[in-house]
């Protein structure tokens, strides 16, 4: 069997990210002066909230570069720049592929939360959407791992990974 490169997959809680815990008027005023970020907490909350998870976001890194699917953008980062600054990052697995890759293909631009929502409701029986885990699964299955499409969360997708013995690092 012919083997290409690994890809890795990331995953990360989305919390605040201080070495202490913040008061209630500080992270008040941090949302005040930062809105886009705390829009980008209140998400990561409601993913966490919703999946009764820690783990808020996955992305995947391949050929050096990692794919950040986020809700405004997709963003795409040098694979070490992104593991040593990324904030919230928890732990990776390698993911060996059968057949590469092609991070580009995903479209750029503001995605919508409404059918990603549907899919939570529907529990992964409805269509693939442009949410951070589908894509993530797309790109593992176009790369020749057989990942279940039903996977709806961050964390059913690590729960996946964990069971199907792939290698784990910590972050």
């Amino acid at each position: 069997m012919i083997s290409f490169q690994n890809a890795f997959v990331y995953f990360s809680t989305g919390q605040w990210s201080h070495r202490r815990r913040l008061t209630l008027r500080r992270r008040l005023r941090i949302a005040r002066k930062f809105k886009r970020r705390t829009y980008f907490w209140f998400l990561s909350w409601l993913v966490r909230f919703i999946t009764r998870s820690e783990l808020a976001h996955v992305s995947i890194g391949y050929d050096g570069a990692v794919l950040h699917p986020g809700i405004l953008d997709n963003e795409y980062w040098p694979q070490i720049a992104y593991t040593l600054k990324y904030p919230t990052l928890v732990c990776a697995f390698t993911v060996p592929l059968k057949q590469p890759i092609d991070l580009d293909r995903y479209p750029s631009g503001q995605k919508q939360v409404w059918p990603t929502i549907m899919r939570w409701m529907l529990r992964g029986r409805g269509p693939a959407t442009q949410d951070c885990t589908c894509i993530v699964i797309d790109c593992l299955r176009s790369g020749g791992v057989p990942v279940p499409t039903t996977l709806v969360s961050p964390q059913a997708l690590y729960d996946w990974l964990k069971e199907n013995g792939y290698e784990r690092t910590e972050l």
